[in-house]
């Protein structure tokens, strides 16, 4: 049985939609993780502070490599869209 047909311009398509959500979601997780810390307060001392404290360097991080792997991704849909033309 014969390959199906590929249709390079719905192939660009698609990638182009893609690129558009991928681009998205890396700008708000910049965002997110030049945000300041939500969770600073005078009013938390001790363990709680602590933790919570610790808690936000984890999560800045996670969203940091997140960022990194969708901007990662966002080239390389870019490369498939410059090797299309």
């Amino acid at each position: 049985m014969p390959p199906a047909p590929v249709d390079p311009v719905a192939v660009r398509q698609a990638l182009e939609r893609q690129l558009s959500l991928l681009s998205m979601i890396t700008e708000h997780l910049r965002a997110a993780v030049a945000a300041p810390n939500p969770l600073q307060s005078a009013e938390w001392r001790g363990r709680a502070a602590d933790q919570a404290a610790a808690f936000f360097v984890e999560l800045r991080a996670r969203l940091r490599e997140a960022e990194h792997v969708t901007d990662d991704t966002v080239r390389r849909v870019r490369l498939q869209i410059a090797m299309l033309s």
